[in-house]
């Protein structure tokens, strides 16, 4: 469920599970809360001591309501720790505010692409991207450490293929000729921001059908 927590779903209803029948290798169990009979939810501390792994759930004499005992099954899970961005971890690294006239090269439609030059796999749907007139809310997605992902409207998946992509209802509408650029997080704390402006492009490039992108990702 998050960074502390794992549920644990049967397909039939069990008896009554104490923390003693489970068992998370290298991890420590703090808490077993039963919330049915076929559901329970393990909390564990120290979960964010590991970025990416594999975990084995080892639980033990679970009972059904006719007292029939599984005596030992193991669950193996891949584990990764969705971290939180500070200011300067992800960039917005290239901007297609004016796709029209496509030149050939790129599809003719608006993007926005996220870099992230941090360690940390983060949480996509934690975070939100904003012009002068709108706010997009990214959905479900881990962004990996160093990699580009491609924010697009989702009727524009098609167009983008053999990438990175994060697939949102509606982008922001950015603006031709200036806009207001913004990252944020779930605190409305800036993670990273930019302005542009049509003359920006080379003299040939001003009308359309070329992107903006950031020459130096270090800064």
């Amino acid at each position: 469920i998050d960074n502390q927590s794992i549920l644990i779903v049967f397909k039939k209803p069990t008896q009554p599970i104490i923390k003693p029948q489970c068992k998370v290798d290298k991890l420590k169990i703090d808490s077993l809360l039963q919330f049915s009979n076929t559901q329970f939810l393990l909390k564990i501390s120290n979960f964010n001591k590991i970025i990416r792994d594999s975990i084995t759930i080892e639980l033990s004499n679970i009972q059904d309501l006719f007292s029939n005992n599984t005596e030992q099954f193991k669950i193996k899970l891949d584990y990764i720790y969705l971290d939180t961005p500070i200011f300067g971890d992800l960039i917005l690294s290239e901007i297609m505010s004016n796709p029209s006239p496509t030149k050939g090269i790129l599809p003719e439609k608006k993007y926005i692409e996220i870099y992230n030059r941090s360690s940390k796999y983060i949480a996509a749907n934690t975070l939100y991207i904003s012009d002068s007139k709108s706010t997009a809310k990214l959905p479900v997605n881990t962004i990996e450490p160093f990699q580009y992902y491609l924010c697009i409207n989702e009727i524009d998946s098609n167009f983008f293929s053999k990438i990175n992509t994060i697939n949102i209802k509606s982008l922001p509408s950015f603006n031709i000729e200036s806009d207001f650029i913004s990252l944020k997080n779930t605190k409305n704390e800036y993670l990273f921001q930019f302005e542009y402006i049509q003359d920006m492009h080379q003299p040939d490039k001003i009308d359309g059908g070329y992107s903006l992108e950031k020459s130096n990702i270090t800064v």
